[in-house]
Parts: C-alpha cells; structure tokens; sequence
C-alpha cells in the first residue's frame, strides 16, 4: 500500500526516509509561490498534486499521483493569469470583474479541445490522457507523465542529428498531427522545448490547449517560441490554420539537423532567407530540402499548406498525392547559392546568369537523375581533370621542345619502347594502357540498393531513376545499364534502376485497429494514412476503425503511396 509520507512530489517515487529524493533532488519542505497549488494536496479523493512542471498563458501542469492506479500521471489546471486569481488560504479560483464571460467561454473551448484530444492518446506521439472534470470553478486534465527530456536539452547536447535519424524521429510525429489537424485540433506550440525525446526514440507532444495561447494580441499572455513561431502567430488578423503548424514543424525538423534554431519568422518579415550550412544542404536529399524550405516560407500563402504535404514531401513517395488534395501554391526553393533558401522572385541577376550558363550541365545530369552532390562532384571533377590535363600539356610541350629535340637527331632511330636501352635482349614487361584495377560487374537485379553500393564500393553506383515493379520489391533494384560479367575498372559508374514497388497494393486489414495501429500497417503496405472521420457505434469500440471511406474496401487495390481515409468510432451514440 502506498505511504503518503515517503512520496516524492518531485518525481513522485518512493523515497523513504530520506529529506532530500536520491532519485531527483526534490524535498517536500518546498513550496510553490503563490498562484500556484501546493504540493501534497488531493483532488476527488485520488489526484495529488506534486510540483509544478510548467506553465503558459492558460494553464499551469503539475506533477501528479494517482492514488487508485497507483502511477505518476500529469495534472493540468486551467488556470489563465490574466483572467482569474487564486484565493491563497482557500486555493479557490477568483474570476477577474469584468472578465466572467470571457473567462466561462475559454473555460468551455478547454474542455472541447481536451475532450478531442483524448482520443488521439493511442497515437504513439501524442500523450495519452486519462481523465478530464470540472472542479473548483476551473477544468482538469489528468495525463499520462512521460520519461524524457526536452528535445532541445537533447540537440544542445548531440549539436545536430544526422538526417537518417533525425527523420525517422520526426516523420512519426508529422503522422500524428495529421491526425490531430483531421479532427480539427491545432497545436501552434510546437518547439524543442515542448517536444518531449522519450528513452525509446519518440517525440512525444503534450498539452493541446487554447490557440490564443499562443498568439499575440488576444485575452492571454501570448506563449511564443522565437524561430518556431509563425508571422501569422504575432498578428490578430494573421491567417492561422494548419500552415502556423507546417511551419513550426519545419522550423523543429530544421534545428534537429543544424543544432541552430532559425531567425525569428517577425525577424525575416523583410529578408525571408534562411541560410543553413552547404554540408548539410549536400548531405541530405534535395526532396528534403526543398520541403524545409517550403515548410519554413514566411508568407503563408507561399508555404506548404497541410501537414500531409509536408510529410509526402519529405518522403520518397511526395509524387504520390491524392488528386482530391486541395494544390499548394508553388512554395520558393532552394536557391543553391551558399546554403540560402530565397522566395521566388526575389533571384539576383548572377544566379539568372549560373542557369544560363548551367543549363547545358543541368540536361546532361537530368538525363541521369543524379542527387545534387553527385552532380556538384561530377562537375567539379571534369573541371578538375580538363585543367589538369591544359597545364600537363603545356608542360609536355616545353620539356619536349627543350630537352628531347637533342636527344632525337635526325636519321637517328629512336629506341624501341618495348626494350632496355643498355641493347641488351632482356625486355620489360608490357604494361596495360590503363593501369587501373579491372573488376568483374555483378549482377544487380533483385539486390537493395543500399547494400548494393555498400558490397560492391569498387564502383559508383548511380539511380539513373525509378519505376514501379510487381515483381522487384521497393528499394530494390530492377535493372544496370551496364551488363553483367563484363569488366570495369575501379571506380567506374554503374547506373541502375530502383523499384517503387507494385504500381498498386492492396488495403490491408486495418477495420478494429487504432489509429496509430492502422498508421504502421499502412505505411508497411505502401499506403498513408488519411483523413479521418467520426461516427457513433455500438458495436465498434471508441477511438477503433469502423471502416474505410471512399468506397474502397479492405483487399481493395489502391496506387501504391495513396491515402486511406478512414472512419473512426466514438463509441455508442448517447441516450437522452
């Protein structure tokens, strides 16, 4: 049985005897400063408040316990400063004159937002909730408490992740707030520091609340994250929606890979570039490039609009778009100019005068499908050779013409390469006109990619493109354009083909599942994971799929990288 007086309210952990926690520090002789609850006090006989973990504009959330599960939960409080006080001896809510109206209708949309809320908690990076009640003129929130730190006290420690890693952290938690933005719910609060980087590798997000927290110029102390923060955010009459998210994720995916967080969007108003370092723009996909700098505009008509597109975006499959998707407006690229991300239109001269002259380059590396660092070192290494050679020749010629005219008189036969000068009949060994090592070409077809250029590193093996088979898995490749069993030298280049998979797959069994559970099958099958809708069922229960809509079906053939939308149970409908 739990011993109220060994319990933590630090960590909520069984400390014993001693003062002071040995597994946080904390020592119940502290207090909180008022406006905030004391520690030690229960709720309905089961909810104690421990200490305080944070607070914005309208809430503050405490470290809790829940007497009946036995488990640490965190307890969220609406309690907006601006609006309301707290009597210090009764810790009863005090409601600012003037201020009741307001006040009751932030208090509902609260309610609303957390009920909604509570059904994403099987999304692995949404933080589940446990309980929501009305109490002491005020709205609770009992939540799950999740081990971890903070991403940024991460990244400040790592400096930057490298973009295989930093994108399978990320991608996950784009694919929540899909869901979430499908029920209506946007968050406008996303930043390193209220991401939350669990001991298994996920970004867990809490706290979904009131969207004027998090804007200037409403009833609430604004919480804004500089450089994750919208322009939108920072205006009343700015035009919020699930672009404001789009953006804070891009702006979160860009600290993850750069260890820097981007200048702030009111900073860029006048300048909108973003320069970020010429390694990295090299060592990651250009698709992943273009979709930062696309997530990141500063005008939001000119930014990616919904999050699904900027997952599609950042994935292998961004072709693959549903055509009922609303069309973005075209978003500004990536300029190429020393690492700068620049708005369209706003190009200097000297870069219109690099397309011209690049032009020609670009069609032959097109042709080839090459990433743009092959094509940077390519480039450069022609260029290396075709000087090289130049300043060989003209050196050639000058030896030539000084030295080896007197060697060579006229009538005088010269010595036969292929023999000792010294005449006598020991010859040299023939030498081959390449001395490069000659290697024999593998066959390819049906090998994975990656483990392609890993096993055979003797050659440069290069995606010339990508077509669907039904025959050759995803990331496996179809075909080489150079045969098989022929020789090559070292370093030679060895363009293949890569599958995309079926060119249509089946929808795999997902009606019973969660959301989160159906979101891993799919992605398994080659599809996504789309729109979501809700329906009262009796038979189905809560927050599990009912079905699929659209008129497709489970076994249905869909194009490979399609959306799924499904149908989503509330539960049974209500009796009056």
């Amino acid at each position: 049985m739990m011993n109220r007086q060994t319990l933590c309210m630090g960590c909520m952990k069984d400390k014993g005897d001693a003062v002071v926690c040995p597994f946080c520090g904390w020592s119940n002789d502290r207090r909180e400063q008022p406006p905030f609850l004391n520690t030690g006090l229960t709720m309905l006989n089961r909810y104690v408040i421990g200490k305080k973990l944070r607070a914005n504009g309208e809430s503050v959330v405490y470290m809790g316990f829940d007497i009946q599960q036995k488990c640490a939960v965190e307890i969220r409080e609406f309690f907006p400063l601006t609006l309301c006080k707290r009597n210090p001896q009764s810790g009863e809510i005090l409601i600012n004159p003037g201020k009741e109206s307001v006040y009751r209708e932030y208090l509902k949309s609260f309610l609303e937002i957390s009920r909604s809320a509570a059904r994403l908690g099987d999304l692995n990076n949404i933080v589940k909730t446990y309980d929501i009640f009305e109490f002491n003129h005020s709205a609770y929130v009992i939540s799950e408490h999740t081990s971890g730190i903070p991403l940024r006290s991460y990244i400040e420690k790592k400096g930057c992740l490298p973009y295989n890693i930093a994108s399978k952290v990320f991608i996950p938690l784009v694919s929540s707030m899909i869901s979430a933005h499908s029920i209506g719910l946007y968050h406008f609060g996303i930043s390193p520091d209220s991401l939350i980087l669990t001991p298994d590798g996920k970004l867990k997000l809490p706290d979904f609340g009131l969207p004027e927290a998090h804007l200037a110029e409403t009833e609430l102390t604004p919480q804004l994250y500089e450089g994750y923060s919208a322009i939108e955010q920072y205006y009343v009459d700015g035009k919020k929606g699930s672009w404001t998210d789009v953006y804070s994720l891009s702006a979160v995916f860009f600290y993850m890979l750069t260890g820097k967080n981007p200048p702030p969007a009111t900073a860029r108003k006048n300048n909108p570039s973003l320069t970020i370092p010429k390694e990295l723009v090299q060592s990651i996909p250009v698709y992943a490039v273009s979709a930062i700098a696309g997530g990141l505009q500063v005008v939001p008509d000119q930014r990616i609009e919904t999050v699904e597109r900027l997952k599609s975006s950042l994935t292998v499959k961004s072709q693959n778009v549903p055509a009922n998707e609303p069309t973005i407006k075209k978003a500004s690229g990536f300029s190429g100019r020393g690492g700068e991300f620049v708005p369209a239109g706003q190009e200097t001269s000297g870069s219109a005068v690099g397309e011209k002259m690049g032009g020609f380059w670009d069609k032959i590396t097109d042709r080839f499908n090459l990433s743009e660092n092959r094509r940077t070192n390519l480039k450069y290494g022609l260029i290396s050779c075709l000087v090289s050679f130049v300043i060989l020749s003209l050196v050639a010629y000058a030896v030539f013409t000084m030295f080896f005219k007197d060697m060579v008189k006229p009538g005088t036969k010269p010595v036969d390469s292929g023999t000792v000068s010294d005449n006598t009949s020991q010859e040299t060994e023939s030498l081959p006109e390449n001395d490069s090592v000659m290697f024999d070409v593998p066959n390819l077809s049906g090998k994975a990619y990656d483990s392609a250029v890993s096993d055979y590193s003797m050659f440069d093996i290069i995606v010339t493109g990508h077509d669907f088979s039904d025959s050759i898995a995803e990331g496996r490749i179809i075909s080489q354009n150079v045969e098989a069993g022929s020789q090559c030298a070292s370093g030679s280049p060895i363009g293949v083909v890569v599958s995309k998979g079926p060119s249509q797959v089946k929808i795999p069994k997902i009606i019973g599942k969660t959301v989160s559970e159906a979101d891993e099958i799919l992605i398994a099958a080659g599809l996504n994971l789309g729109l979501q809708t809700e329906e009262f069922s009796d038979t189905v229960e809560m927050g599990k799929i009912i079905g699929i809509s659209g008129g497709f079906k489970e076994g249905s053939k869909v194009d490979s990288g399609s959306y799924i939308n499904i149908v989503v149970s509330k539960g049974p409908e209500p009796v009056n």
